[in-house]
């Protein structure tokens, strides 16, 4: 065998090649049973077998069935690119991977042997040539990566091969699928590199198509690629279930080969699929109700497996699942699994990623009175040397991705004087801890919302944690496509954004400090030993109990002197007081009204005015209420503008910009309130805001999750689907709320939220009672 390898000899010898090809084949077959046959004779065989496929008579038996259009091999074409590289591709082994001037051989050869062999016109038709270039294909699985990045042709091959036969790839012969099945499976051990990857994305259509094939690795194969080349795929995925079990399968025999491989898909292509899936949260509750939390641990801590490729993805995986309280558990009730990575920890010093992963990691898996423990406790400790409640105004949540716009905020805030915390000039200690430490001194979280931001662990251990220590939060949609789902669409519900994309930035920043001091206004706390209460709702209303009347400020100051016992109100019109007979005179755009025969003022603002008819004293509520002590005998309110005071009645008359009219025969107010504006459009119009100020005044509260930034149009849509299917659009709902908040709606509760959803429906077809969608 070495002769005919290094010389070429006995090459016309039929018989003889003949018997050394039946020899490859027998130990093919025996190690493709199962039936290994030993290190020795295996190596023997694989230095020559290795030896025949480096010398040119493998690369010319191609050339020569092209150019002689030949249907078949002749028998010593045979035994180089059928027996031989059978055998080779069929080897489970490390030798080969390890054999540099080899893998650099096979790949250079490659090039020249994918050109002729694509010049054929009937390549598919050929069994012996398709079944000799599916070897090669598999032979070139076992290079390391970094081996194809100068001869980056080869992916242009491997597609040119898959775009032949895309149209039909369910319709060939097995031979055929087999050359398919193996061109993808190539083409997904190479895709995670960022050229391969460049390449790939012309073509996403191609593995689309690709995806829906009967056979199961190539549209496996064809699957993973597509959420490689787009990840936002991964969020789409219809049957997460069917996708887990088969990756579950895959991650398991590899896990359990000695090649670490399934069907050729090697291990570490396998992970770093999975952290793209993950990013799915119907994905992650399949892959721990499919038991695929244990196989991810073994490969975190068996010593076998690599530390870079195999380890570091799968702690990385488990450290996103770990978000999971399904998945904590189970981890924190693994054995050794927390001994192990606090090992890892320690000896990961030198080593950023697995430092980083290990101790997020072991941060998510200690209980959260643990958490918040620790951090007060240096809070506190911290507080005892600053009379401050905040060591900093501000921080800044992001993803380094996000970068130049966020340190264009933090460059104009600390020109505004605000103490702001970004991490990378405050770089100490443990991330986590350093993370913690600064959202307990922190008054506010600025959440740079972005796809990148979602996918990253340290992004959501800062906002979760900054939502269990009740922080305030300000998303900021820094890009005009982005809508936030899975966990940070949860975190932001309900919150107001500050939109930087698609607006000038000074404006957005506006945006920003007045949602700021809006926080500031409101958080002041009500101080029980004080004689009086401070309530901000846009402006201040002061209500002093040792005084005789309450001072309302709306836009403008009003103030009261305590000796005179009179108002003064400043608006834009100038206000004089006569100090001989100590009336005050203010000149507004319009009067104020009141009958000199009544004792109370009548006043229009944006919010109702009550009068109690025993009591006669009046009652201004300002967005928030405000208590009226009741043994004052008068209010002065100002609301943009004041009015004039008649000295002789000693009667104030006013006119705001909304008419209320005043019964003269009553002792009492009547206030038009404005409706809103969900209800004087139809549904398909509401913007975000209508739809949740519909759900907060109709007290859908618990709705909210399920229409989180959802518009008229996209809750017509849900209507829709209710209304079709009751029973199935209930528990679609119910699963997306079960897999987000742990728990579900009674149908009872859809019942009563569509029915008066169907107030504002442009359609006639009635809701079913709670009854029928019961039965």
């Amino acid at each position: 065998m070495d002769d005919v390898a290094k010389y070429g000899k006995y090459l016309d010898d039929v018989h003889l090649i003949a018997a050394l090809g039946n020899i490859f084949s027998l130990i093919t077959n025996i190690r493709n049973s199962k039936q290994h046959t030993g290190k020795i004779v295996d190596s023997m065989l694989l230095n020559v077998a290795k030896k025949c496929l480096c010398t040119t008579y493998y690369s010319d038996t191609f050339k020569q069935i092209i150019n002689l259009k030949n249907a078949e091999f002749p028998s010593k074409g045979t035994f180089f690119v059928i027996e031989c590289a059978h055998y080779i591709s069929s080897y489970t082994g490390t030798l080969l991977s390890k054999d540099e001037v080899f893998c650099y051989t096979i790949i250079m050869d490659s090039d020249e042997i994918f050109k002729q062999c694509l010049s054929h016109k009937k390549l598919f038709d050929n069994v012996s040539l398709t079944q000799a270039m599916t070897y090669l294909i598999d032979i070139l699985q076992m290079p390391l990566t970094r081996m194809f990045t100068k001869h980056l042709t080869v992916i242009d091959y491997l597609l040119l091969i898959l775009q032949q036969t895309v149209d039909d790839a369910d319709q060939f012969e097995q031979h055929a699928i087999e050359l398919i099945a193996s061109t993808t499976t190539l083409i997904y051990s190479l895709i995670y590199n960022s050229k391969f990857l460049s390449k790939c994305k012309n073509v996403t259509e191609l593995f689309e198509k690709l995806s829906a094939s009967n056979d199961k690795r190539i549209s496996f194969n064809a699957r993973m690629i597509t959420y490689a080349i787009n990840e936002d795929k991964a969020e789409e995925i219809e049957e997460p279930d069917k996708v887990i079990t088969i990756f579950v399968s895959y991650l398991g025999n590899s896990v359990n080969d000695e090649s670490q491989r399934c069907e050729g898909v090697p291990l570490k292509s396998l992970l770093t699929s999975l952290k793209i899936l993950v990013q799915n949260d119907k994905i992650q509750v399949e892959l721990v109700q499919q038991n695929g939390i244990p196989l991810l641990i073994e490969c975190a801590c068996e010593s076998k497996f690599d530390a870079t490729t195999i380890q570091l993805p799968s702690l990385e995986n488990l450290w996103t699942m770990s978000f999971l309280p399904n998945a904590a558990e189970i981890l924190k009730n693994h054995p050794d699994f927390i001994q192990n990575i606090k090992h890892k920890q320690l000896i990961s010093s030198n080593n950023t990623d697995t430092r980083n992963v290990t101790n997020g990691l072991l941060w998510n898996l200690k209980e959260e009175s643990e958490r918040l423990l620790i951090i007060k406790e240096k809070a506190h400790d911290s507080s005892e040397n600053s009379g401050e409640s905040f060591e900093y105004d501000v921080m800044l949540s992001y993803s380094h991705n996000d970068e130049d716009i966020c340190d264009k905020i933090y460059n104009c805030l600390t020109k505004d004087k605000f103490k702001v915390w970004l991490d990378k000039r405050q770089m100490y200690n443990s991330y986590m801890e350093r993370m913690a430490e600064a959202i307990e001194k922190s008054e506010f979280i600025l959440i740079f919302m972005s796809d990148s931001y979602k996918k990253s662990q340290n992004c959501q251990s800062e906002a979760n944690y900054a939502r269990e220590n009740k922080r305030y939060l300000i998303p900021l949609k820094i890009h005009t496509d982005y809508k936030p789902n899975g966990w940070l669409g949860l975190l932001v519900a309900g919150l107001i954004y500050i939109k930087f994309a698609g607006k000038e930035f000074n404006d957005a920043y506006d945006d920003l400090m007045e949602q700021i001091q809006l926080h500031r206004k409101a958080a002041k706390a009500v101080d029980p030993n004080l004689d009086h209460i401070t309530t901000t709702v846009k402006s201040p209303i002061t209500v002093d109990q040792n005084l005789d009347h309450i001072t309302t400020t709306v836009k403008s100051p009003i103030t009261v002197d305590p000796k005179s016992n009179r108002t003064t109100t400043t608006v834009k019109s100038p206000i004089t007081v006569d100090p001989k007979s100590n009336r005050t005179t203010t000149t507004v755009k319009s009067p104020r009204a009141v009958d000199p025969n009544l004792d109370h003022i009548t006043t229009t603002v944006k919010s109702p005015i009550t009068v109690d008819p025993k009591s006669n004293r009046t009652t201004t509520t300002v967005k928030s209420p405000t208590a009226v002590d009741q043994n004052l005998d008068h209010i002065t309110t100002t609301v943009k503008s004041s009015g004039t005071v008649d000295p002789k009645s000693n009667r104030t008359t006013t006119t705001v910009k909304s008419p209320r009219a005043v019964d003269q025969n009553l002792d009492h107010i009547t206030t038009t309130k404005e409706p809103p504006s969900y209800s004087r459009r139809g549904i398909k119009s509401w913007t975000e805001k209508d739809v949740r100020d519909f759900l907060t005044d109709k007290h859908f509260e618990i709705m909210i999750p399920l229409c989180q930034n959802k518009d008229g149009s996209e809750l017509y849509e849900m209507y829709k689907r209710y209304d079709k299917n009751i029973l199935v659009t209930c528990k679609e709902l119910n699963r997306q709320l079960e897999r987000t908040h742990y728990e579900v709606l009674l149908p009872i509760d859809y019942n009563q939220f569509f029915s008066e959803l169907q107030l504002y429906v442009p359609v006639t077809s009635p809701i079913p009672s709670s009854v029928c969608v019961i039965m």
